[in-house]
Parts: structure tokens; C-alpha cells; sequence
């Protein structure tokens, strides 16, 4: 069965492979974990899941996150970067991306604030994380964004400085 409804129904039968991918969500070593980091580095699949694709994997994991532990996920599949992250979100901001066609899509997204405990080499090859003190972040986030998008990133960029700061 394929999908998310068929990906549930595996879940509830085989809870070692939910362990394994929550594991890998949290950044805990197991042999879990390690296995389905090496799938998916090798755009593998989850057949038992129901799922034939690499990008099925991530959509259906999303579906089943809260919006924090997608955060949390992000931060270390993009950034490498791990610790404790607050469950309720900051703000949200606007993100303009490109589509699949190359189409602009404006997304409203939320900011959970992480705090650090722990850094490595990201998942996605292409990502090259770099730290940058408040006044940095707000200018190598503002090139080649418009005014609108340029302002929300400062104004998350503060925000969370305020909060840090209490």
C-alpha cells in the first residue's frame, strides 16, 4: 500500500523502523539511525513504508512532524546542527522560493529558536553553513532579496536577539 495512509499502517506494525527514523530525526546514534541515513544519502527508499521514492520519504515524514521537530530536522539535514529547540514558535516570516518550474512561491514560515549543543558536516553535501555575528546575518541575508523579503529576515533576526537577550 502506498502513501501516507499505507506508511501509518506499517508504522503501527513495525515501530523499530519509526525508531530508527525518529532516531535520525533527533540526531541519536543507533544503528537504527545510521542505516537510514546511509538509505537516504543514497536516495534510497523505505519500501516497508510504502514509499518508492527519496522525496516520498521526507513529504511523509514532514506530514507526520509537529512544525518544531520539522525545524529540528532541517536545521540538522541543512545546517549540521543540533541541541534543544523550543516548541513554540518565535514569529513567522515571509520566503519567497522558486518552484519546480522555476516559479516564485511566497511561503510563510515558522521560526523556532535552537539553542546549539552540537555541529557537524550537513546532511546535504551542498549546504556550507556559515556562522555569523546579528549585524553579518542581517546583511548576507538581505543580498539579492527584495526590500519586503530583505525586512522580514532582520526582523526575525532581532526578534530572536531580543529573546536571547532576556
Amino acid at each position: 500500500e502506498v502513501g501516507f495512509t499505507g506508511a501509518l499502517r506499517t508504522a503501527r506494525k513495525d515501530p523499530a523502523s519509526v525508531k530508527a527514523v525518529t532516531d535520525w530525526v533527533r540526531g541519536v546514534d543507533s544503528e537504527g539511525a545510521r542505516f537510514y541515513e546511509e538509505m537516504k544519502s543514497a536516495g534510497g527508499t523505505t519500501g516497508g513504508f510504502g514509499l518508492s521514492t527519496k522525496k516520498q520519504v521526507e513529504l511523509n515524514i514532514e506530514k507526520i512532524e509537529s512544525l518544531w521537530r520539522a525545524a529540528e530536522r532541517e536545521a540538522f539535514e541543512e545546517g549540521g546542527v543540533s541541541g534543544e529547540i523550543e516548541t513554540e514558535p518565535l514569529t513567522n516570516f515571509l520566503h519567497l522560493k522558486k518552484g519546480l518550474k522555476q516559479e516564485e512561491i511566497e511561503l510563510n514560515v515558522a521560526v523556532f529558536l535552537l539553542h546549539v549543543k552540537s555541529c557537524r558536516k550537513p546532511l546535504e553535501n551542498h549546504r556550507e553553513p556559515t556562522w555569523f555575528d546579528p549585524t553579518g546575518a542581517e546583511k548576507a541575508l538581505s543580498e539579492g532579496r527584495s526590500f519586503k523579503y530583505s525586512e522580514e529576515f532582520k526582523r526575525v533576526i532581532r526578534l530572536a536577539c531580543g529573546r536571547i537577550n532576556e
